[in-house]
């Protein structure tokens, strides 16, 4: 195993506030998704928690759910859409970092941090043919 030297250490901070700051990002789209059709209070702060907390779980149970819901009466805003390509390309860049690297800590964030990149820019080509970046 390779130790992780000043810039390995950086690097592990700098992706695990980013995978942090990822499921909290997911909470917030969910829970932007669920009030704009028309989810009660209660229930939606029941499931951004859920989705905060135990992300593995309720949000492949609300994917699946959703239509059950009804159509969101608005769109999506830039924001949302912004903020789930941010959280999604880092959430599945550490899976994919984890399960294509080999065993050793450093190789897997050597994995991730360019994942992390290569996902960005592919999850960039629907938000630009979305219109997401629109000066509108």
């Amino acid at each position: 195993m390779t130790a992780l030297g000043p810039g390995g250490v950086l690097v592990a901070g700098v992706l695990a506030i980013a995978l942090l700051a990822s499921v909290v990002a997911i909470g917030y789209v969910i829970n932007r998704d669920a009030a704009a059709r028309g989810m009660g209070g209660l229930a939606r702060t029941l499931l951004t928690a859920g989705a905060i907390f135990v992300p593995f779980l309720v949000v492949p149970i609300y994917a699946v759910f959703t239509r059950r819901l009804g159509a969101r009466t608005t769109s999506a805003s830039r924001t949302e859409l912004v903020v789930a390509w941010g959280a999604l390309t880092v959430v599945v860049a550490v899976i994919a970092g984890t399960i294509l690297s080999p065993p050793d800590p450093v190789t897997q964030l050597l994995y991730v941090a360019g994942l992390v990149a290569v996902f960005g820019l592919v999850g960039l080509v629907p938000l630009i043919r979305r219109g997401a970046f629109d000066r509108s």
